[in-house]
């Protein structure tokens, strides 16, 4: 008989007693990935969420329906502080939440503090990017997850199937009364030595040292217990102070470490990859949502660049828009140049649809204008054409003009129209006058106001900044659906 047979098997069975099973490598991928797009996902929420910190009860901002309010501003001393308003109640939340680190090396009034949010300083576009492409690998490490795990025949294994319900019941009360079981067993293996060696003392109590063992024995039992519980407090205590050192290292890194990832310029292009992603799953095909005159925001909330104040736009108001002529030109078969009463022979559109702003904040009112579809069919646009480029009156605090962009397929959306009518008036300057247009499909920086001209183009990158608008120029999204 071979000698070495008996350990052969004794190792065989050692190494088969020590196998772990391990997910596949997919599924631990995968994890993480989904670990470190939840971070970022969060972070850059609370990033967006600076932008327009408020919660209201309501399909449109409402002050009178607030749940949550995050606020900063100065107090009777004239000292910074932050505030949180939550269902009504004031609570003060200096350098917390309303005044706090902004990731510059100081503070500043932000809902969130800099060591929350990524990036860490404010920028609205940047935390967009952030958002919108992790949301991307979030998905994606689903379906791979979910791809593997089907391979693997593991979620099949997850399936409740009907021969399984029976076996519930019976299956809960089993593993109660298995742990109770294991708790027992566990108690008496830990007592059964002390407690043996204290029974032989006391049957031996007459000896001469009998009493003096048995007293050891007792002394020994209770510093037993005292250190099993310093000993899991100390543990406790020191996994705490680890866990609480570690966050607050690298929360106070965070700043710095989102701010340097953001200002990457070949990370920052490979964020954008989300936009065509974006663009292919929400498309140019729904309709937004309209609403009832009930619910028209009378006074429609003026945002973005101050009304025009050049002379050719005094010019134009002083005549009451009589001289105002639209100009549709580029990569046209018919150049046009309608008047506003030309407009107005047009108008077929009339919707209450809701504007939200890149901010946060929305507000409802009654639309009335031209469709750009029938404006468009009047030029009659080239093969060639792929983009319409909307030129407006009005300037950045900097000087740029401002200006957007649509495909053809955007354009043509029965919802895109060039508005003259805001509830159910003539829009006037600070809306936008004479003419604005209004994508309720998109973002509201997409629905530009004061337009003076349509430009057909065959590509975006000639014109100003080349990425097809004033806010996209500055990092935000060229297609901003919602």
């Amino acid at each position: 008989m071979d000698a070495t047979a008996p350990a052969a098997r004794a190792a065989a069975q050692s190494k088969a007693e020590t196998l772990v099973y391990r997910h596949s490598l997919t599924t631990r991928i995968t994890h993480w990935l989904t670990v470190i797009a939840f971070v970022i996902l969060v972070m850059s929420g609370l990033q967006i969420f600076n932008a327009s910190p408020n919660l209201d009860a309501s399909d449109k901002s409402d002050p009178h329906r607030r749940v949550l309010a995050i606020m900063g501003g100065n107090d009777a001393a004239g000292r910074p502080v932050g505030v949180t308003q939550l269902f009504g109640w004031t609570i003060p939340t200096t350098h917390l939440l309303g005044y706090g680190d902004d990731g510059m090396g100081g503070e500043n009034f932000r809902a969130f503090p800099a060591w929350l949010t990524w990036p860490g300083y404010q920028a609205l576009a940047d935390g967009r990017r952030w958002h919108l492409f992790f949301a991307w690998v979030m998905v994606f490490g689903g379906i791979a997850y979910l791809v593997a795990g089907f391979r693997r025949k593991d979620l099949q294994l997850l399936i409740l199937r009907p021969e399984d319900l029976p076996k519930l019941l019976p299956m809960q009360l089993r593993e109660s009364t298995d742990r109770a079981s294991r708790r027992t067993a566990i108690r008496a293996a830990v007592a059964f030595p002390a407690d043996a060696g204290a029974d032989r003392l006391r049957a031996d109590a007459r000896h001469p040292r009998a009493q003096h063992r048995l007293h050891q024995q007792h002394a020994f039992d209770a510093f037993r217990m005292v250190s099993a519980r310093e000993g899991r407090g100390c543990r406790n205590m020191r996994r705490r102070i680890f866990i609480a050192t570690g966050t607050a290292a690298a929360l106070a890194g965070c700043a710095r470490i989102t701010n340097a990832l953001s200002e990457n310029a070949a990370i920052h292009k490979s964020l954008g990859a989300a936009e065509a992603l974006n663009h292919v799953l929400i498309g140019t095909h729904g309709r937004a949502r309209t609403y009832r005159d009930s619910d028209v925001d009378r006074n429609f909330r003026v945002n973005g660049f101050d009304t025009p104040s050049d002379s050719r736009y005094r010019y134009l108001v002083r005549g009451n828009f009589a001289s105002y002529k639209l100009i549709v030109d580029g990569a046209v078969e018919r150049p046009q140049a309608l008047t506003l009463h030309e407009l107005r022979a047009m108008r077929t559109y009339s919707e209450a649809t809701r504007h939200d702003c890149v901010e946060g904040w929305s507000a409802i009112g009654k639309w009335a204008g031209v469709p750009l579809a029938a404006v468009l069919a009047l030029a009659r646009p080239t093969p060639k054409a792929r983009f319409v480029v909307f030129h407006c009156f009005d300037r950045s605090p900097e000087g740029d003009p401002y200006y957007e962009s649509l495909d053809l397929a955007q354009g043509a959306h029965p919802q895109t129209v060039l508005a003259l009518d805001l509830n159910g008036s003539k829009l006037d300057r600070d809306h936008g006058a004479p003419v604005r247009l209004r994508v309720p499909t998109q973002l509201g920086y997409k629905s530009a106001k004061w337009v003076y001209r349509l430009q057909l183009a065959e590509s975006l990158h000639p014109i100003f900044g080349g990425a097809g608008g004033y806010w996209e120029d500055n990092g935000y999204e060229w297609y901003a659906g919602i």
